[in-house]
């Protein structure tokens, strides 16, 4: 059931390709991530399922434009999203403590649950069921932080690690700060973010991208060098970029110019 919305949102993303990414944003967040973690509150295990994770990643990267493969620490990173197992976990969280907070308002969930801290086993032991361990666990760690720091501690894996592509998404944003390009509800040209998007990420069709994983032979410039990322934007004679170092391209500054720029750049140097 979960697997249709996951084709209907990729469906929607073809169909509307020039619609807004915050417009796309606030569909996956009403129609995608509601479907995702509907009755969450009762998988009481740290186990997220695996197709559930997939679901999530794969509207994730259809939001943003680029390949499958493309790294999942920089796809969230990219539009600052957490990941399914701890959004489940703050869903869980709110839900438990409401309960806790209004024993009141519910009494039978109230009894089942101190059943389940109670439950007998054929041996005659008293003992805690494992959906009651998991409740209880989530209830006195109480982590209200939980999204952020999912978020901080991803930053500080891309920061440490020496990846290829992270190594090159720390070349464009060396703070790794998010973009006001994911927060902002000014309009951009759909088909210039993306295309901005894919090269921030390394998920373009480049031959030196295709080099990395296919014909390392076949990372000719159109100026005869070797071509790189870098190259094209800064050194290349046929390049379209005027600029003296790449940050500029992903700055906060007139950002309509830069992304015509990158999508003017991937249009002239990828070969399909």
């Amino acid at each position: 059931m979960k697997n249709a919305h996951l084709l209907k949102f990729t469906a929607f993303n073809k169909k509307n390709e020039n619609a807004p990414f915050y417009t796309k944003r606030q569909v996956f967040r009403a129609c995608i991530l509601s479907t995702v973690l509907y009755s969450c509150e009762g998988w009481c295990t740290n186990n997220i399922d695996k197709s559930i994770r997939k679901i999530y990643m794969t509207c994730i990267r259809s939001l943003l434009g680029v390949r499958i493969s493309t790294d999942v620490d920089l796809c969230l990173h990219e539009i600052m999203m957490p990941s399914i197992e701890v959004l489940v976990h703050e869903t869980q969280r709110k839900y438990y403590m409401n309960v806790v907070n209004n024993v009141d308002k519910h009494p039978l969930l109230c009894r089942i649950m101190e059943m389940g801290r109670n439950s007998q086993l054929p041996s005659g032991h008293i003992t805690k069921c494992k959906a009651m361990k998991h409740i209880d666990k989530v209830i006195a760690t109480n982590n209200k932080q939980c999204i952020s720091q999912d978020m901080a501690n991803r930053r500080d894996r891309i920061a440490q690690t020496t990846k290829t592509k992270s190594m090159l998404y720390k070349l464009w944003c060396p703070t790794l700060a998010v973009h006001d390009v994911y927060t902002t509800r000014k309009y951009f040209p759909e088909h210039w973010r993306i295309a901005w998007t894919r090269f921030r990420l390394g998920s373009t069709n480049l031959p030196c991208e295709k080099g990395r994983w296919n014909d390392r032979n076949n990372t000719k410039c159109l100026c005869n060098g070797t071509q790189t990322e870098t190259h094209i934007l800064l050194d290349c004679a046929e390049r379209i970029t005027h600029i003296e170092s790449v940050q500029e391209l992903f700055s906060n500054e007139d950002q309509r110019h830069t992304m015509k720029q990158i999508f003017d750049t991937l249009k002239k140097f990828e070969k399909v």
